[in-house]
């Protein structure tokens, strides 16, 4: 069972001015837990960690970033992206999950150790 995260040390995300670039493109990205992110990922790990316990609902975080979108195609597009910042989350001990229910709310969790 994975436990959820409560407190990390304010260290564990970096200075929020920390900004590099990305060779290949030149966008813009940002360090979270020491990970750098594209500014969408970052923008949704952030929602996602200052909800805390209660965490965020998948129609809520799709009505956010994709507003023209239907509703199951902006829920789709918001698991795809989860997915992709657990993948780069990956050397980190943290991960972004819901529950068991397609509804549950998604939080940031400490990673099950292997």
């Amino acid at each position: 069972m994975l436990q959820r995260v409560t407190k990390l040390d304010k260290a564990a995300i970096a200075d929020r001015s920390t900004a590099s670039t990305c060779p290949c493109c030149g966008q813009r990205l940002l360090i979270r837990l020491g990970v750098a992110l594209p500014p969408l990922l970052a923008d949704l790990f952030d929602i996602v960690w200052r909800s805390g316990d209660r965490g965020v609902a998948p129609e809520v975080l799709a009505g956010v970033f994709y507003p023209g979108k239907s509703t199951p195609a902006a829920r789709r597009a918001i698991a795809v992206n989860i997915f992709h910042l657990n993948s780069k989350l990956a050397s980190t001990d943290v991960e972004l999950r819901a529950g068991q229910g397609r509804l549950e709310p998604y939080r940031v969790q400490r990673r099950k150790a292997p």
